[in-house]
C-alpha cells in the first residue's frame, strides 16, 4: 500500500530527526551555560547559530525524505511535525529528569539568579514578591512542561517555515530512483 509506505517513511524520518534535534537542543543547553551571561552579543550569536543548525537539520531531513519520492506538501509537514513532537518529548523528559534527579538545586539557582537580575535592574521588592511564577517554576514538572510548550511551538514554526521553503524550491523535482548512475563521458 503506497499510502502506508509514505506514512512509515514520514514516521521513520521524523523519529530520527526528532532524536537528532533533541540531542542538538540538549547540547545547546549545556553550551549556553558556559557562555558569559552578561554578554548579549554572545547570546545573540549563539541563538543565530542554534536556530541555523535546527533549520539545517530540518532541511537535511526534508532532502533525505524526498530523495526517492515526489515532494509532497502534506508528507513533508507530517515529517516536520513528527520530528517536533519527538524532540519535545525527549527534551521535556530530559529537563524533568535533570531538575528532579541529576541537579535538584538547579531550579533554586535559577530562581536566585533571576531575583538578582531583577534587583540589579532596580525592580521593586514588592513586584518580585508578587510574581506567582517564582513558586510555579520551583517544581521540576512545571519547569519541564513550560520548556516543552516553548519547544513544541518553536520547532513546529521552524519546521513549517523550512517545509514551505523546501516545497516551493523542490516541488517540480523528479525523484531519484537510484538507477541513474552519473557516468562521466570519456573521450
Amino acid at each position: 500500500n503506497p499510502k502506508s509506505s509514505v506514512m512509515r517513511k514520514a514516521l521513520n524520518t521524523g523519529l530520527a530527526t526528532g532524536i537528532i534535534l533533541s540531542l542538538i537542543i540538549i547540547g545547546a543547553g549545556y553550551i549556553q551555560k558556559m557562555l558569559p551571561v552578561a554578554s548579549v552579543g554572545n547570546q545573540l550569536v549563539f541563538l543565530a547559530i542554534f536556530f541555523g543548525i535546527i533549520a539545517l537539520t530540518f532541511w537535511v531531513a526534508m532532502s533525505y525524505y524526498s530523495r526517492s519520492s515526489t515532494v509532497r506538501w502534506g508528507s513533508l509537514n507530517l515529517t516536520g511535525i513528527i520530528a517536533s513532537v519527538i524532540a519535545t518529548l525527549i527534551v521535556g523528559t530530559a529537563g524533568f529528569l535533570y531538575t528532579r534527579y541529576v541537579n535538584p538545586g538547579y531550579l533554586d539557582e535559577l530562581m536566585q539568579n533571576s531575583e538578582q537580575n531583577w534587583n540589579r535592574l532596580n525592580y521593586e521588592a514588592s513586584a518580585i514578591a508578587t510574581q506567582g511564577e517564582w513558586e510555579w517554576f520551583k517544581n521540576p514538572w512545571n519547569f519541564a512542561m513550560y520548556h516543552s510548550q516553548v519547544t513544541i511551538i518553536l520547532l513546529t514554526v521552524v519546521a513549517l517555515i523550512i517545509t514551505s521553503i523546501y516545497y516551493i524550491r523542490h516541488r517540480n523535482r523528479l525523484p531519484d530512483d537510484g538507477s541513474s548512475n552519473n557516468h562521466e563521458l570519456i573521450f
